[in-house]
């Protein structure tokens, strides 16, 4: 296997193959890239850059490459714009400088003359600040806290401290050559800014924190102690022989109370019971008894208890009465169709026709046509939320909506009523032939309209085409199925033969009836929903 775009050569008579490398490789599989910079600099005239299989040559700062790509020749920057100069532009090898005319120097961005004697050719050559007087320079000044060299040109840091300590009494700060005045503890600065006064901590520190008296000092203070108190090893506090509850709180975790004769009890707070030593206090739990109360849950909580409520209950106002959240009322509980409140939960249920989910919430149609072909006993048509039975070529749907009855055994002649509802005439299919009569129909007993003719069709939802009943075609509807087909649109031939009419997307295809049975999760007539 040769590396890197080599060629293997193959030999003859057993001898192992060759690899023939690509030009900047190396090695028995031409693993290995040549460093061409290692020779003679790759015979560049310049900088040699070595890269993965080959290497460039690269000028300096000031030079371009040749055509040949090894040789460099300077750029003459003059020759563009000046090279940037005011005046005169000197081309040299690898850069370009500019010059002025006598009385003149390039200022400090190189490029453009100014007067040699002004501030504008290096600032005057001063540290801080150059001044001009009739537009040459005049003089050197330094800024605040600087004094100027020598060399009237320089500014050195002037530290006021170094003299007499800048006129301080104490302590003396260098603040960017200014002079700051500082005090020693117990002494603040007077109004001069320079000597310092000494504070009275006995009134500035409310008695600075003693406990009986405060005994001002220079720079600083004491406490002292009334007749019969000892000032204890804090300095500020005063100890006396005390007895009962004055030592420690009598060793009693809360209170204390001294009895008259000498002796003193220890009492608990609310919600503790004093502990078997008569000191320690031992918290009662509120919840062993009668749950504290609470309608729902008790916490027990140091020294009192929290009631608290069970997930869908909010606490009332008395703070132990759990009362149930109706969760139906905001956004109908996030159900599709009904939500029905429960105690401490709430459950959603879908109208008659679909079926919840698995997120609880939502609903989705049922295709009521797979069970038992929906209770049809001929063509089922799953909708949205219910099904909708029809029949055959020839057929007519009777009053329970499910079964199809011969049109041919239940005609009758002019003279005889078909007992069949308002959509069973509607959808009364046959051709007028049939009939031994002239095809007129007369109203029917408990209904309030009558039909000029047997009807082979009905009008679109929006008037502009006739949509026929299963059996007949044609524009108008007026024509049989030929070939002895039937159904809606008639699709269908009398040995199934015919492909499903609808593209059922995520189901089957009923063979016999031409619509989509949907698989579970479904619905819609093409099962896409």
């Amino acid at each position: 296997l040769c590396h890197n775009g080599g060629t293997c050569i193959p030999f003859r008579n057993g001898t192992e193959d060759i690899c023939e490398c690509a030009p900047g490789f190396t090695g028995a599989k031409c693993q290995y890239d040549i460093n061409e910079c290692i020779v003679d600099n790759g015979g560049c005239h310049h900088d040699c850059v070595n890269t993965i299989g080959t290497f460039y040559c690269r000028c300096w700062t000031g030079f371009e490459l040749e055509e040949n790509g090894k040789h460099c020749k300077d750029i003459d920057e003059c020759a563009v714009l000046n090279g940037g100069c005011s005046h005169r532009c000197v081309n040299s090898p690898g850069g370009h400088r500019c010059e002025c005319p006598p009385g003149m120097q390039v200022n400090s961005g190189g490029r453009k003359c100014v007067d040699a004697n002004s501030c504008a050719a290096d600032n005057g050559g001063c540290d801080h600040v150059c001044e001009e007087k009739l537009g040459r320079f005049y003089r050197c000044k330094c800024k605040h806290g600087y004094r100027l060299g020598d060399d009237k040109k320089k500014c050195h840091p002037i530290d006021p401290c170094q003299e007499k300590k800048g006129g301080c009494q104490h302590h003396c700060v260098n603040e960017n050559g200014r002079a700051r005045c500082q005090c020693f503890a117990g002494y603040r600065l007077a109004y001069d800014r320079k000597t310092c006064v000494d504070i009275d901590e006995c009134q500035v520190q409310n008695g600075g924190g003693c406990q009986h008296e405060c005994v001002n000092t220079y720079g600083s203070y004491r406490c002292r102690c009334r007749s019969g108190f000892t000032l204890a090893q804090d300095g500020r506090s005063c100890d006396e022989h005390l007895t009962g509850c004055q030592v420690a709180n009598g060793g009693c975790q809360h209170d204390c109370y001294d009895q008259p004769d000498g002796s003193h009890v220890c009492k608990c707070r609310d919600g503790y019971d004093l502990g078997a030593d008569g000191k320690s206090c031992v918290d009662i739990n509120e919840c062993t008894v009668g749950n504290a109360g609470c309608s729902q849950l008790c916490v027990n909580l140091p020294g009192s208890f929290e009631c608290q409520c069970k997930p869908g209950y909010i606490m009332t106002y008395d703070s132990r009465t759990c009362e149930d959240i109706n969760e139906c009322v905001a956004n109908n509980g996030g159900c599709q169709h009904a939500c029905a409140n429960m105690p401490g939960s709430y459950e959603c249920s879908c109208e008659e026709g679909y079926r919840l989910a698995e997120d609880g919430h939502s609903c989705y149609d049922v295709n009521e046509c797979l069970v038992n072909n929906g209770g049809c006993s001929q063509l089922c048509r799953n909708e949205e939320g219910g099904r909708h039975c029809e029949c055959f070529g020839g057929y007519v749907l009777g009053k329970d909506e499910k079964t199809c009855m011969d049109v041919v055994t239940h005609r009758k002649q002019l003279d005889d009523t078909l007992d069949i509802d308002s959509n069973s005439i509607d959808r009364l299919i046959d051709s007028i032939e049939n009939y031994p009569g002239d095809g007129t129909v007369r109203p029917v007993t408990g209904y309030s309209f009558a039909f000029s003719r047997l009807r082979k069709g009905f009008c679109s939802s929006d008037n502009s085409s006739c949509e026929c009943l299963p059996g007949f075609t044609g524009e108008i509807c007026d024509d049989m199925c030929p070939d002895g087909r039937w159904g809606a649109g008639c699709y269908y031939g009398p040995m199934c033969e015919l492909k499903c009419r609808m593209d059922c997307h995520d189901g089957r295809c009923d063979p016999l009836y031409g619509y989509c049975v949907c698989d579970e999760g479904f619905y819609g007539d093409n099962c896409d929903k």
